[in-house]
């Protein structure tokens, strides 16, 4: 071990809707600005209902990956 330090990765950047519609949106964004030491290697993708409390699992997508069409129905 060479006694480098991994963190955690910052936020991806630049998150935003391209699309919405009555049964999907896309949500578009770009890789972090820092990896923390390590190459990032997915995306966890969760939504939460503005009068809720707790997240709810979408999708995990690979790190090539900078856009996703999220199911609404």
């Amino acid at each position: 071990m060479d006694g480098t330090v991994i963190e955690k990765p910052s936020k991806p950047t630049n998150l935003r809707v391209t699309d919405i519609w009555k049964d999907y949106m896309t949500v578009v964004w770009e890789p972090p600005q820092s990896d923390g030491g390590s190459q990032v290697t997915g995306y966890t993708l969760e939504q939460r209902d503005a009068f809720d409390v707790n997240y709810k699992f979408i999708a995990s997508i690979d790190a090539n990956t900078t856009q996703y069409q999220v199911c609404l129905a």
